[in-house]
């Protein structure tokens, strides 16, 4: 049975008003900022913190500012940006609907507009000046074999595994990474989008750069993806008294089981089945439901082997389609660098 946003989501071509992308060229490249449960101060501070990296980018960039789910800290963030705005072009977006999938998809398939290159933060990250053309030049370097390119982080508890790991296996990290226009192009051409729900969409970017957009192929290559050891970003710093800093410290341990549920069922359709990319479902419930369906020995032993599997499980299964209006971006505010002082 199709849903109502599996049956709106891959017809979804255009922002909710298309007369709101500017007439012209597209700049050279895009700072595409994924932002949901910062506060206002905090976005509009890091927001105001990229001029330097943006200046020292050495390219015509745009800011493209994604906020899902919280129509508050888009009034908050417009009201800041209106009376302090950063020193280059910026455009501030609203989603309905707070998921991070979903937002990877509207700007893949919606806002981008032909950039050469876009980067992609989260709200909370500061970027060094130097940390765009550091990328920019790994992504080049690779040639028309790289898709994108991903920096690796330097401070948090697990930084010092994670730049092992992606140095040693390849990857692709959230905090800061990058596509190519051309694999976004074909992204789009394609149809390709992350399952609406999806918790870990890193992980399931990172596996369709490393099978060359196509894992029907079945040729695995990280190196589709550059990573540069010299790209980084800047956290603001946790204190384990801070209530917020243990709440969210708790909140992404119950996750885990959830991140895990979802691998196994990408894992069996993309790397064990072979299947392309937009065979998908277009919701997170129904991408683990059919893996439960068609694996059942491997996935009951998942979630036989802890409390956590099981309750991501269920928490999966439960999620409720959004309405697929909720969806769609909609542009708040845009600032051109051209008319600051």
């Amino acid at each position: 049975m199709t849903s109502s946003v599996e049956a709106a989501v891959p017809g979804l071509a255009h922002p909710e008003n298309p007369s709101e992308q500017p007439p012209g060229p597209p700049p050279e490249q895009a700072l595409v900022v994924f932002s949901s449960r910062e506060s206002g101060e905090l976005l509009h501070a890091n927001l105001m913190a990229l001029s330097e990296a943006v200046a020292t980018s050495g390219a015509r960039t745009e800011v493209v500012v994604l906020v899902n789910g919280n129509a508050a800290l888009v009034e908050d963030l417009r009201r800041r940006l209106s009376e302090a705005p950063p020193q280059y072009a910026v455009s501030l977006w609203r989603i309905p609907f707070g998921d991070k999938a979903n937002a990877w998809n509207q700007y893949v398939h919606a806002i981008w507009r032909g950039e050469r290159l876009a980067f992609f933060i989260d709200g909370y990250v500061t970027l060094p000046r130097e940390a765009m053309p550091r990328l920019a030049a790994a992504v080049a370097a690779g040639g028309d074999h790289v898709l994108g390119g991903t920096g690796i982080p330097s401070v948090g508890r697990e930084a010092r595994a994670l730049r092992e790991q992606l140095l040693r296996d390849g990857g692709y990290h959230g905090n800061f990474c990058c596509l190519k226009g051309e694999t976004i192009a074909e992204m789009r051409d394609r149809g390709l989008r992350l399952p609406v729900g999806l918790y870990r969409t890193d992980s399931l970017m990172g596996a369709l750069l490393s099978f060359g957009l196509h894992p029907e192929q079945g040729r695995w290559d990280p190196s589709h993806i550059a990573v540069c050891a010299d790209a980084t970003w800047q956290l603001p710093p946790k204190q384990w008294w801070r209530w917020s800093d243990l709440k969210g410290q708790f909140k992404r341990l119950l996750r885990q089981g959830k991140g895990r549920v979802e691998n196994a069922a990408v894992k069996f359709f993309l790397a064990t089945r072979q299947q392309r990319f937009e065979s998908l479902p277009n919701t997170a419930r129904a991408l683990v439901a059919d893996w439960r369906a068609q694996a059942p020995i491997e996935s009951e032993a998942l979630l036989r082997a802890g409390a956590l599997n099981r309750r991501g499980f269920r928490e999966l299964v439960a999620q409720a389609d959004p309405v697929a209006g909720d969806l769609l971006p909609r542009l708040i505010w845009r600032g051109e660098a051209a008319t600051r002082a």
